[in-house]
């Protein structure tokens, strides 16, 4: 078993158990592994340790390993950073999730590629719930406007919302965020929440998350430079 597979093994068990102390299914709970600043390799071990759903949040490391992790069948990308309109095309040609629509404007965008490669693209809008200057994402009042502008858009599907809580001294201090966020899809009928890092994937988990973002956990610390989200997954 190598360290990363080990690591995997460690966060499945996190998640087991507080599935059993919240009365939900495993099945209900995502792992998306955040692969950003770290090699291919470290995909590939997880990739042969079961895992699946991977998520980067630079689109130039996304379109890399996408390239070379194309021998890898059933690997699902997600693309978990702040989208460029000028990038919307390589998300579209690559055909992940993308879980951080912010805008209108990126969505109008990012359907237009979609169209141009005749696919349909998964889509989750990230909503900076605490309106922080250093985050993307769309304030809460903007929520209800970008849902409506992609649900009429034929090559866009929602399925749901991503958020990332302030900092706190204390995962128990973001429940409040998690069961705001999962509130607000509530009103909008939607039912996919990301939310929850390696710190706070428990409290995440009690308050919906039907998918958490794990990094650090998983692979260790990044490399080198800054996290888009200002914090490690």
């Amino acid at each position: 078993m190598t360290d990363v597979t080990a690591r995997l093994s460690e966060v499945r068990a996190r998640i087991r158990v507080v599935c059993k102390i919240a009365v939900r299914s495993e099945e209900t709970v995502r792992l998306v592994a955040v692969s950003s600043g770290h090699p291919p390799s470290v995909v590939r071990e997880a990739y042969a340790g079961g895992q699946r759903d991977f998520g980067e949040f630079v689109m130039d490391d996304l379109v890399n390993k996408a390239k070379e992790l194309q021998d890898l069948p059933e690997i699902r990308w997600r693309f978990i950073g702040q989208l460029k309109h000028t990038r919307t095309k390589d998300a579209a040609r690559i055909g992940c999730t993308v879980d951080s629509i912010s805008s209108e404007r990126e969505a109008i965008a990012l359907n237009r590629r979609a169209q141009a490669f005749g696919r349909t693209v998964d889509v989750m809008i990230r909503v900076n719930l605490a309106a922080e200057k250093q985050k993307a994402g769309c304030t809460v009042p903007e929520v209800a406007q970008i849902a409506r502008a992609i649900r009429s858009m034929d090559k866009l599907r929602l399925i749901g919302l991503l958020t990332i809580p302030p900092a706190v001294s204390e995962p128990e201090l973001s429940r409040p965020w998690f069961r705001r966020l999962r509130l607000l899809g509530n009103q909008l009928s939607l039912n996919e929440f990301s939310m929850g890092m390696s710190d706070d994937l428990e409290v995440a988990i009690e308050e919906g998350a039907t998918m958490i973002r794990v990094g650090t956990a998983l692979f260790g610390r990044r490399n080198s430079g800054g996290f888009a989200y200002g914090v490690s997954p």
